[in-house]
């Protein structure tokens, strides 16, 4: 697989694509998933074949996603999977994976999860097994006297954000939702919407937007143009709602999962254990970056997401989504005006995996 590219903005997500059409495409890839049912065990499956698992990414990387989705790469051979980089294949948006998804092209899809909630609403048949990102290295940031999101509410400020369903949006409705501000994006009075994040940033550097979601990498480009005593950091994200949002998750359809459950619990450990080596071990985490990122991104973004994620929750220590957090998320997409209807807990969610990758994880840490 080519290594992927890091630039003045890492490529995220941009926005939910509400409608999905199942196609032809497909990853090119001749390997299928397994049909295994066998015991969890790593000892158990030894000796067996790798099993494949091919992934579609919805977007290209960012340093918060690499950590699991290369995990199942990196740790992979631990949990008898073919660890060969060429069964993982990134895409510009969340409905050409899922469209890859749907017509064969790939068992998993590693994207966002209030995106394949939508879908679950809309009717497609999916279930989400494994979460591998919370938080996000994003922060709302307001200029000039916009210190804080009550500002937002005067019509003079504008706010720049992307679509609904899209990564700053459905951050920023999770933040209004966090602190009680008792409104959401839609009711704001003055909105532009702009779907890239470099599109953003120059409305915050010209004037054109007084407020937005920024990586941390883009207030310190927005502190050299207008100068630093003018930017104001409203939130840290993944200080305030950081243990409670679901950015990133495996999902596959419901038929794949029900007959290859030990294979998707494997799939989801080794990805959670990569997550958990890197937590305290800052070089090995910078080297997996560069391992996979080209040019590697700079030392100060890595190290800042690094220490964000030891200080708060960027990346998950356990697979399981209980229900507490999943019904918070889904309070903040239902209430932001993104969904319609409450989607039951164990529609939306593969209770049985995440437990079954739990029991490999726990089984592992007492060897």
């Amino acid at each position: 697989m080519a290594r992927l590219s890091y630039g003045t903005r890492i490529a995220r997500t941009t926005r939910l694509a509400i409608a999905v059409a199942l196609g032809s495409a497909s990853l090119g890839l001749a390997a299928c998933g397994s049909d295994d049912e066998t015991t969890s065990s790593e000892s158990d499956s030894a000796s067996a074949t790798p099993d494949t698992v091919r992934l579609a990414v919805t977007s290209g990387a960012t340093l918060g996603d690499v950590p699991g989705v290369m995990g199942t790469v990196e740790n992979g051979d631990q949990f008898n999977l073919d660890t060969s980089e060429e069964n993982i294949k990134r895409f510009d948006s969340h409905a050409t994976a899922m469209q890859v998804l749907l017509s064969g092209g790939a068992e998993v899809i590693s994207g966002s999860f209030i995106s394949d909630l939508k879908l679950m609403e809309q009717g497609r048949d999916i279930k989400v097994f494994c979460g591998v990102q919370n938080a996000t290295e994003e922060n709302v940031v307001g200029t000039g006297d916009v210190d804080s999101v009550e500002e937002l509410q005067n019509p003079d400020n504008t706010l720049a954000i992307d679509s609904p369903g899209g990564a700053a949006n459905f951050f920023m409705n999770f933040y209004l939702y966090a602190v009680d501000a008792g409104f959401y994006v839609d009711d704001i009075p003055t909105v532009t919407i702009l779907e890239d994040g470099d599109q953003r940033l120059t409305a915050m550097q010209n004037g054109e937007a007084d407020a937005s979601v920024l990586a941390f990498n883009e207030i310190a480009l927005l502190e050299e143009q207008i100068g630093a005593e003018n930017v104001n950091v409203i939130s840290v994200l993944a200080e305030d709602i950081g243990d409670e949002a679901i950015y990133i998750a495996f999902a596959a359809e419901s038929s794949w999962l029900e007959e290859n459950a030990d294979l998707a619990a494997r799939y989801c450990a080794s990805a959670i254990t990569t997550m958990n080596s890197i937590t305290d071990d800052y070089e090995a985490y910078a080297a997996m970056l560069e391992k996979y990122i080209e040019p590697p991104p700079p030392e100060a973004d890595m190290k800042q997401l690094w220490d964000l994620n030891s200080d708060f929750t960027v990346w998950p220590d356990t697979p399981v989504i209980d229900e507490e957090q999943y019904q918070a998320n889904l309070e903040v997409g239902i209430a932001s005006g993104l969904m319609e209807e409450e989607i039951p807990y164990d529609q939306a969610i593969d209770r049985s995996v995440m437990d079954a990758a739990q029991t490999i994880l726990d089984e592992g840490a007492s060897e």
